[in-house]
């Protein structure tokens, strides 16, 4: 469970974050939804340890969350791959640091979990974005954290291939049962995998609502209640977006 209690975050006189208040069972999928400087990013920096929050605290299964650890492993938008290594290098780098044992036998798994195998002699400049990023998701997935943190992992690629591996993540997810915070700008996206939506305001970014989506899986977004959570969804984030809009006129 992560528990998030009263945080908030200061960028000089930049208040990024204001108190934060989350609880994310085990086992949860939760995507935080919001417009652009609303600080989703940076509270999942927070959760990951690789920022210090200026007020608050995060429990991450009973830890206090002070600084990155093998129980929480993060997805980026970019990749973050090592050019010089190939991709089972890539997938064997935590485990190489953690001295694992099995290391080739986690790697050919995992490769073979996300349809990579053929490929684990590649270099990342060969592989299209959507295989970089299986490559990232089975890096994080190879030293087995209970959490998955992913930070717009599908923002950057094309439609056919993020709803590819949007499926493929909620495949992982149903076999592994890993709590995972994901953020995303795209309201479609959240619908898809979420079992709740948290949309954040406009800076100082905060909890707007919580919204639980029961919808069965797979999801079809052509069914009525999909329609309609899509609504109530895109009506909130529009409200933030207002916001937003209003300070850039102003200069804010």
């Amino acid at each position: 469970m992560i528990s998030i209690r009263g945080v908030g975050k200061n960028f000089d006189a930049l208040v990024a974050l204001k108190g934060i208040e989350l609880t994310i069972a085990s086992g949860e999928l939760v995507c935080l939804l919001g417009p652009s400087g609303c600080g989703k990013s940076t509270l999942l920096n927070i959760i990951a340890g690789f920022v210090a929050p200026t007020a608050g605290s995060v429990v991450c299964d009973g830890r206090a969350v002070t600084a990155p650890g093998p129980d929480r492993a993060m997805v980026f938008q970019e990749y973050a791959l090592f050019p010089w290594m190939t991709v089972a290098q890539n997938v064997a780098f935590g485990l190489e640091i953690k001295g694992a044992a099995g290391i080739d036998a986690t790697v050919t798994a995992l490769l073979s979990k996300l349809s990579l195998r053929e490929f684990r002699d590649r270099f990342p400049k060969d592989l299209s974005g959507g295989m970089r990023q299986r490559v990232a998701i089975a890096r994080a997935l190879a030293i087995d954290s209970p959490v998955l943190l992913m930070d717009e992992p599908f923002g950057a690629l094309d439609a056919l291939t993020r709803r590819s591996l949007q499926a493929e993540l909620l495949r992982l997810w149903g076999e592994l049962r890993k709590t995972i915070v994901f953020v995303t700008h795209g309201i479609e996206e959240s619908l898809l995998l979420a079992d709740r939506v948290v949309v954040m305001t406009y800076r100082p970014g905060t909890v707007k609502r919580v919204v639980p989506i029961a919808l069965p899986r797979p999801r079809d977004p052509a069914s009525a209640e999909f329609n309609r959570l899509e609504a109530e969804l895109t009506a909130l984030v529009m409200e933030e977006e207002e916001r937003h809009q209003a300070d850039e006129l102003r200069g804010g």
